[in-house]
């Protein structure tokens, strides 16, 4: 799978509500 730009971005701090958000859309869509 290819990296998330949300997961790695936030691997250097931690990722905004807006972040998690996306990032929790665009894993359900798997």
């Amino acid at each position: 799978r290819d990296a998330i730009p949300a997961l790695r971005d936030a691997g250097s701090g931690r990722p905004t509500k807006k972040e998690r958000r996306e990032t929790d859309r665009l894993l359900g869509d798997d």
